[in-house]
């Protein structure tokens, strides 16, 4: 027996942030972008796998970059930045 699928279909994975894509320790914050590639100027929303990604033998991965804005003349805190 066979199986077949239809290579038609898409899986997309979205990105969301919980603080407007800011990296936050307290009060303080430091902007960031999801980027798809090191070499990408445009900020990543979803990512794209099409069936035949999804169903080659080991699965497949896309990178996902995080570019922080440069925050070292900001006088910001020590600690874990979270989103």
């Amino acid at each position: 027996m066979t199986t077949s699928f239809d290579v038609a279909k898409k899986l997309v994975v979205s990105l969301t942030t919980s603080n407007d894509s800011m990296l936050v320790y307290g009060s303080s914050s430091v902007p960031y972008t999801i980027k798809a590639a090191s070499t990408d100027t445009a900020a990543a929303t979803a990512y794209e796998f099409t069936a035949s990604e999804v169903n080659a033998s080991g699965g497949t991965s896309k990178t996902i970059g995080v570019d922080v804005t440069n925050w070292t003349s900001q006088s910001l805190p020590a600690g874990d930045y979270t989103d």
